[in-house]
């Protein structure tokens, strides 16, 4: 070829050539919290001259973001593989322990003084509903949907590409990429374009696009050189807003309040701005409407204890508020396992005993088991008596009941445990039973005529799943009251099969 004609060939190539490979280097932060088959595509397909791989994670090390941070990274496209939950992403794995928390994301945006996110043009979410644009339903109201959670979390960036339901597992996804790289794609990355043809690419496998948005206005909860007063005090007016808003609010004020050190608390103006809002009855009235309107015990407690914090509520009128939750539970009979287990852990010790009282919640009638059980963790001896009967019940959900109650409060009483042990010993081979034999197991039996008659059911049983019940009974047990080694002998001759369990229980009964 002439030499004239090659030097056009030449230009003609470099004019050809992507604009990219003509700016500057790129940074690509990964943070690989599950799977890298993500990671190693983009990896494999873009241009060692005109990207930089920087992967965030530093595996055992939990502030690795906050290092990234003071290394100075600045990251122009960033990929994160994991599960998203809505609050954080994480591994499958359970030998990887490092997650990617929604937390630390608003921590290092905020702080002002990280630029590991600032310079960022592209965001890639591998995580299921990374970009759901539906709200999640909370007791208090609709939750914050993730679209405008990560539109908010990454203020700014022109494309955010997420899934809107569910993701491809890495292995899925990482073919997937592959084509698109093949078929040119590295020419997008980093353009801050989205590209049409990742999304048709993914678009079956429910992937979209946002941009971040132009402002934070969450930021100042998370901005470190803004005092925790002025941050109470924003918080508090988001509490009186309407139910969706004030519900998200609360979410966020508990946290505050628990992320505060004594220092934060004893400052003059976090001081004054909490005891401003003690007095203030009608933020107090609102928050405390919104509080009893929660359907959710568990929710409804949470609030109470933060109104107690913000000093809307002191001690007794906490205790009061405790109470009237309880109430309004057992009055409306929406009691489940859970419930009952919150109602035994509440008034531990009776401590809730006069407050209920005063609420007449004790008389309520125990209808059934699952109301019983309420009523004995309140201290009523009928509803015990009825609970206590409903652990020989041939209803697995009564078992249930008994079951949630004996963990807060076990049977002490010799007689008790005794007309207990012999109705579980009535009944017939059945979950129910193998329930009702592992809540025995729980009480810890030492009593020898209770273990005696354990043993004959053990001899009698023709089922395994009985057998290990009681085994296990016997594992948990004071055996010092009967003769170990003839028991062993039991649980070895009349065994229904060889069983690990069962094993374990004969060699402690009789080591030689």
């Amino acid at each position: 070829m002439h030499r004239a004609a090659l030097s056009w060939a030449c230009l003609l190539a470099l004019a050809a050539a992507p604009a990219l490979a003509e700016g500057p280097r790129q940074v690509v932060c990964t943070i690989t919290v599950n799977s890298a088959d993500e990671r190693d595509a983009f990896r494999r397909f873009l241009p060692a001259e005109q990207f930089d791989f920087v992967e965030l994670v530093e595996p055992g090390r939990p502030d690795w973001l906050a290092s990234s941070c003071r290394r100075g990274v600045q990251c122009d496209v960033l990929l994160v593989s994991g599960h998203f939950a809505g609050s954080e992403f994480y591994s499958s794995r359970p030998e990887t322990r490092e997650t990617l928390k929604v937390d630390e994301i608003e921590r290092v945006q905020c702080s002002g003084s990280c630029g590991v996110f600032a310079k960022l043009k592209e965001v890639y979410l591998f995580g299921c509903d990374s970009l759901k644009p539906e709200p999640a339903k909370l007791a208090t109201g609709d939750a914050e949907p993730n679209r405008n959670l990560m539109r908010r979390l990454f203020p700014g960036v022109p494309v955010i590409y997420g899934f809107s339901s569910l993701a491809p597992y890495g292995r899925v996804a990482g073919p997937m990429l592959e084509r698109f790289f093949e078929a040119g794609g590295a020419a997008e990355i980093g353009s801050g374009v989205p590209s049409d043809r990742l999304l048709k690419l993914f678009g079956p496998s429910s992937m979209t696009a946002a941009s971040g948005e132009q402002a934070d206005p969450m930021c100042r909860f998370h901005d470190e050189r803004i005092d925790a007063g002025q941050k109470l005090s924003w918080l508090a007016a988001g509490l009186a807003g309407d139910v969706p808003s004030a519900g998200m609010a609360f979410e966020r004020m508990e946290k505050f309040m628990a992320g505060l050190s004594a220092e934060d608390r004893a400052a003059p103006p976090f001081a004054a701005v909490r005891e401003s809002l003690a007095k203030d009855a009608g933020a107090r009235d609102s928050y405390l409407s919104l509080v009893r309107a929660t359907a959710d015990p568990a929710l409804r407690v949470r609030m109470a204890a933060l109104a107690r914090d913000i000093g809307w509520l002191d001690e007794d009128a906490h205790r009061m508020e405790l109470a009237r939750t309880i109430h309004d539970v057992v009055a409306a009979d929406a009691i489940d396992f859970g419930e009952v287990d919150l109602i035994c852990a509440l008034n531990k010790d009776d401590a809730l005993a006069n407050e209920l009282q005063r609420f007449n919640v004790v008389t309520l009638a125990p209808a059934r088991a699952a109301r019983a059980a309420a009523g004995a963790c309140m201290g009523d001896a009928a509803a015990r008596a009825k609970a206590l009967a409903a652990l020989a019940s041939a209803d697995e959900g009564d078992v249930r009941m008994a079951q949630a109650f004996l963990r807060h409060r076990p049977i002490t009483d010799a007689a008790e445990l005794r007309d207990v042990a012999a109705g579980v010993a009535r009944m017939k081979a059945s979950a129910a039973q193998v329930r009702a034999i592992e809540t025995l197991a729980r009480q810890h039996v030492s009593d020898a005529q209770v273990l005696d008659g354990l043993a004959i059911l053990y001899s009698g049983a023709r089922s395994v799943e009985v057998q290990r019940a009681l085994a296990e009974v016997f594992l948990r047990s004071d055996l010092g009251a009967i003769d170990a080694r003839a028991l062993a002998e039991r649980l070895k001759r009349d065994r229904l099969r060889d069983d690990a369990l069962i094993d374990t229980v004969i060699t402690r009964l009789n080591p030689s």
